[in-house]
């Protein structure tokens, strides 16, 4: 009994010895744990501010004969929020595996720029645990990343009239009634990713462009002709694209808009012509002696609001008698033009014409003057005459009377003292001394 009390004290000593041994000369078994870890939708990875990521992480003891327990499972959003994902001890045994989903919405704050105007987000999730090795335990660990790209797509659109950039009613411009209308959209991507199927629509003339793709940084101006109505006028053109990272779309389109106004006004000019100062408009107009001076004055004016270019005056009796050339807005010119009455009555009419400048809008005014060219002895004009060409008397009125122009005595002895001249033309004769004299 002594004897076997002996050996099996020397045996379990040596035994010691040999734990002792391998402790300080064999490495620890490490343990580890796979993660695979992707996103929703899976391709092509690409997302935009205000989206959902959906990770999904499945862990997995790959050992063929270790339990692990998971004492930490923690998601590092890219906010820098953690997420822990267990509240107790997970125990895989070998080959077991574990799901997690993960969400986070993309927001500005989180891009990290990796390249000039190329953004990212980056998530990170760790698994920390412990196997049940033996005669020493080990510690499991694992960790994995997931960095996903994030577009921001934008378009944007510039609207002209005329060269004007008329966004408001304030700063629409005037543009001659029946001219031209210029409108230019100009349409850029001032995005970090391809626009397709990039269009623009005017709400008053409809579709302005076909589908185009425009690079980042890239623009394009399209033009849109038309005609100016006469008042206010407004319109506004959305320009609308989609976003794509190679050949896939990258949620919905994006859109841009911008109005546009102007002022359709008319284009006048003026001319006014007078004979000898009097504006004869209708006839007789002034009675000229035959031979006499007949002074035709023109004054042509632009009331505005347009510059006008081209302008001329021509007559009816006399042909091309100006060439005025340019006339700006508001400004007036002159002319007199000495002619020699001829007999009988005249009549002829002055023409202005002229046009905007830089456009084929036309302006055009008209006026008439009269003249009656009669010998210098009044007397020799019918009773007729007088009567119906009471505004070519001279020094008479037609209520004069033939008491004040002739013998009072004579007339009052006839009865005719009171009678006007414009009576007088309507007498016709009689018997007698009275009616000889009427």
């Amino acid at each position: 009994m002594l004897r076997n009390h002996k050996i099996s004290k020397s045996f379990l000593v040596m035994l010691a010895v040999l734990a002792a041994f391998l402790c300080m000369t064999l490495p620890a078994m490490a343990s580890t744990i796979e993660i695979s870890k992707d996103v929703t939708p899976t391709l092509p990875n690409v997302y935009r501010i205000g989206d959902v990521i959906t990770y999904e992480v499945t862990i997995v003891n790959p050992s063929g004969f270790l339990t692990n327990d998971i004492t930490r499972v923690v998601d590092f959003l890219p906010n820098g929020d953690a997420k822990e994902l267990i509240d107790s001890t997970l125990t895989l045994g070998p080959g077991d595996s574990e799901s997690f989903d993960v969400t986070y919405t993309v927001a500005e704050n989180d891009l990290v720029e990796h390249a000039p105007n190329m953004f990212s987000v980056l998530n990170i999730f760790e698994v920390f645990g412990i196997d049940n090795a033996f005669p020493i335990r080990d510690s499991a660990f694992g960790h994995a990343e997931k960095s996903s790209l994030v577009v921001k797509p934008d378009i944007e659109l510039m609207k002209y009239v005329n060269d004007f950039d008329a966004n408001t009613t304030a700063t629409a411009p005037q543009i001659p009634f029946g001219g031209a209308t210029i409108f230019k959209y100009w349409v850029h991507n001032n995005g970090n990713t391809v626009l397709g199927n990039v269009e623009v629509w005017d709400d008053v003339l409809g579709k302005v462009s076909f589908d185009t793709t425009l690079a980042p940084g890239q623009f394009k101006n399209i033009y849109a002709v038309g005609v100016a109505i006469d008042g206010p006028y407004s319109n506004n053109a959305p320009a609308t694209g989609d976003p794509y990272f190679g050949k896939y779309q990258i949620g919905s389109g994006v859109e841009d808009d911008d109005p546009a106004h102007y002022l359709g006004t008319p284009a006048t000019v003026e001319i006014l012509k007078s004979v000898n100062g009097d504006p004869a408009d209708t006839p007789t107009g002034p009675v000229i002696p035959i031979g006499g001076d007949a002074l035709f004055n023109f004054v042509v004016t632009n009331p505005g609001p347009f510059n006008l270019e081209n302008v001329t005056v021509n007559d009816t009796s006399y042909g091309a008698i100006w060439n005025i050339g340019d006339l700006a807005a508001g400004d007036s010119t002159e002319l007199a033009l000495p002619k020699i009455a001829v007999a009988g009555q005249h009549a002829n009419t002055a023409t202005v014409t002229g046009n905007v400048v830089g456009t084929q809008v036309l302006v055009e005014d008209d006026n008439p003057a009269h003249y009656l060219g009669r010998t210098d002895e009044p007397e020799g004009f019918t009773p007729g005459f007088w009567k119906n060409h009471t505004d070519s008397w001279e020094n008479y009125s037609t209520d004069t009377t033939l008491g004040a122009v002739f013998d009072t005595t004579a007339t009052e002895n006839l009865g005719m003292a009171n009678n006007t001249l414009l009576e007088a033309l309507n007498f016709g004769g009689g018997k007698g001394t009275s009616g000889a004299a009427r």
